[in-house]
């Protein structure tokens, strides 16, 4: 059942959960026929082409910069480090050795992630 909404950016941003016929009423199309040229046109002046927007990707110190910063990373490197300070050197340094493969996966996987990104948009390109 679709619920009242208070506007067609409501609409759009949920639109994933509605029926199709609720999402073309709101985007003023049937999707029997499509755009018309015209209407096409209209669209591309008033939104902008349909295109994934070109980014810089972010360096790797970035990548690493985000990963350390993450809570889970961040309270770790505390017991890590409080552990050594309160002289359980061998605990302290097991914590913070095993902070290493998680960092290491984070940046692994972001970078993928943007190599991704950056396929799909060459991909896409006309």
């Amino acid at each position: 059942m679709i619920t009242p909404v208070h506007s067609s950016l409501d609409v759009l941003h949920r639109a994933h959960a509605l029926e199709l016929d609720a999402v073309a009423a709101v985007l003023g199309v049937d999707p029997a026929v499509g755009l018309t040229p015209a209407d096409a046109v209209d669209r591309l002046r008033g939104y902008g082409p349909n295109e994934l927007s070109a980014r810089r990707p972010p360096s790797l110190v970035n990548m690493l910069a985000d990963a350390v910063s993450e809570p889970f990373v961040v309270l770790l490197l505390v017991a890590g480090l409080l552990a050594v300070a309160v002289g359980e050197v061998r605990d302290g340094l097991l914590v913070l050795v095993g902070l290493l493969p998680i960092v290491g996966a984070d940046v692994v996987t972001g970078y993928r992630g943007e190599r991704a990104l950056e396929a799909l948009r060459d991909s896409a390109a006309p």
